[in-house]
């Protein structure tokens, strides 16, 4: 299946319109965000099944299309989808969006990613119960704390370092993913700074 996806990168896509990659590919947005996506694709996906994600309302409903889409498959995976709400991580000015299949402003340049795209990620990445893992690029700690969630296991204590060089949202993660419990359990640590220059400081 991971064979079967292909990156493009989208800039301004309305729900009209599509980009044949290849005979058997399309990229179909559902949305009219007017912003740069990273749509990855599935050989045959049709416009209906990308336009449900992006229409999202709920997390439930979004975790939903992630799986019947084939983006999502890995239970340890889409227990942490279910369990981390990605509203908790978007900014109260786009909380209307949080469940729509798209990036979001966090501010300072930068946006919480895509659902589909942090799903892909993730199942190629494959983590498990008890390893160690590093997150450069924390912003608002989403991704960090689905991977902490996976990580953690009672024999097998994992850990996350989520690194995070502006300042402003290297708190904003620390707050949002120790709402989770993590960072008080040693699950997750965010660091402050530039990842190549800060994380031989932390102790693995």
């Amino acid at each position: 299946m991971k064979g079967q996806y292909l990156y493009q990168q989208v800039s301004n896509l309305n729900p009209k319109q599509h980009m044949k990659l290849d005979s058997s590919a399309q990229a179909i947005a559902g949305t009219d965000h007017e912003s740069s996506f990273f749509f990855i694709l599935r050989a045959g996906a049709d416009r209906g099944s990308i336009r449900a994600m992006a229409a999202a309302r709920t997390s439930g409903e979004l975790v939903d299309a992630l799986i019947g889409e084939g983006y999502l498959a890995t239970p340890s995976l889409i227990e942490a989808f279910r369990a981390i709400d990605r509203k908790d991580f978007v900014p109260a000015a786009h909380a209307a969006g949080a469940y729509a299949n798209y990036p979001l402003s966090i501010g300072f340049g930068q946006t919480i990613s895509q659902p589909l795209v942090v799903a892909f990620m993730l199942e190629l990445l494959a983590p498990k119960s008890g390893e160690k893992i590093l997150d450069v690029g924390a912003g608002s700690g989403w991704q960090a704390a689905l991977l902490a969630h996976v990580v953690h296991g009672e024999s097998q204590p994992g850990r996350v370092v989520a690194v995070e060089r502006i300042p402003e949202l290297a708190r904003m993660a620390e707050e949002n993913i120790g709402k989770r419990g993590f960072i008080e359990k040693g699950v997750a640590v965010v660091v402050r700074g530039d990842a190549i220059k800060e994380v031989r400081n932390v102790p693995p």
